[in-house]
């Protein structure tokens, strides 16, 4: 493990479980963000039977808060 003088990820931060978990955490959040932004149009073409435009308009106020919750994570420099 410890093969190179300055390696990429720390072998310390591997080992520690605290880490290991919010990386896994991290990783489940992230894919399940992702399912949701891919299966919420087919779901609401196949189940809600909607079309394009009902599913942009739906869809659109989501994208565009997040957008917009940036601005409520910045800290001052």
């Amino acid at each position: 493990m410890n093969r190179t003088k300055a390696p990429f990820i720390q072998p310390e931060l591997v080992k520690n479980s605290h880490y290991r978990r919010i990386v896994f955490t991290s990783y489940i959040g992230f894919t399940l963000h992702f399912a949701v932004l891919f299966l919420m149009p087919i779901m609401l073409e196949q189940v809600y039977g909607r079309g394009a435009a009902a599913i942009g308009f739906i869809i659109f106020p989501w994208g565009y808060a997040i957008s917009r919750s940036r601005d409520l994570r910045r800290t001052p420099d």
